[in-house]
């Protein structure tokens, strides 16, 4: 704009090399008022706008743009607090969506799906006790069972096995018997004289004498 030899330029532009008119600071810059230069926004600012008056700052989950015209979006796996000029990596055991202000980790029973940038069950039969970073951070149950999502395996009782469809422990019925801990089925008494004739038995009996097992294995018949 025009400038007279008394009128100051406003906020937002500077006084001409010329000397007759106000010049509008670029976008990256700005200028207070009576300023004789435009100047560049600082750590975490920027100006998008010709002629600013001030830098705005960067919030939450973003950085200025190198020119500090504008600001970007904090890639994947990184985190900004605001007001800062870069972007934050995530440690190896925590991620984030773009834009984030703070990173994840993955509770007890979950992993970080890398694919999916998210955190994902356990499979059955692992566990992990604080959250994973991938999946191989689930363990494998030895001697034990668990469901998808776990932060520990469990045991099944002598007498029971675990029921992979139901997710739990089952009684074996009779004409079989388990030691139980991660036994999947119960162990059909076929053996010589060998039967069992309650629910939940841990091992088969054998008949005595005079006695043989019923056909099923359930009881016994005399011989």
């Amino acid at each position: 704009e025009a400038r007279t030899s008394c009128t100051p330029c406003v906020p937002g532009t500077i006084v001409s090399d010329a000397g007759d008119q106000c010049m509008p600071c670029p976008r990256g810059k700005y200028a207070e008022f009576g300023a004789t230069a435009c100047a560049s926004c600082g750590e975490g600012q920027y100006s998008s706008t010709v002629g600013s008056a001030y830098c705005s700052t960067a919030g939450a989950g973003y950085y200025p743009s190198n020119s500090r015209d504008g600001f970007n979006e904090c890639p994947r796996n990184t985190y900004s607090i605001g007001a800062v000029d870069s972007c934050t990596p995530c440690s190896p055991d925590a991620f984030s969506m773009p834009g984030s202000s703070a990173c994840e980790t993955c509770s007890t029973g979950r992993y970080h799906d890398e694919a999916m940038n998210s955190c994902e069950l356990c499979p059955e039969n692992t566990f992990s006790t604080s959250g994973a970073s991938d999946i191989s951070g689930c363990e494998l149950c030895v001697g034990g069972y668990s469901r998808p999502g776990s932060g520990y395996c469990e045991v099944c009782p002598a007498g029971k096995f675990y029921d992979q469809s139901s997710f739990a422990c089952m009684s074996c019925s009779k004409g079989s018997a388990s030691m139980g801990g991660d036994a999947t089925s119960c162990t059909e008494c076929i053996g010589d004289g060998h039967y069992s004739d309650e629910v939940g038995a841990s091992v088969c009996k054998t008949a005595p004498a005079g006695y043989k097992p019923s056909e099923d294995r359930t009881g016994l018949e005399m011989c």
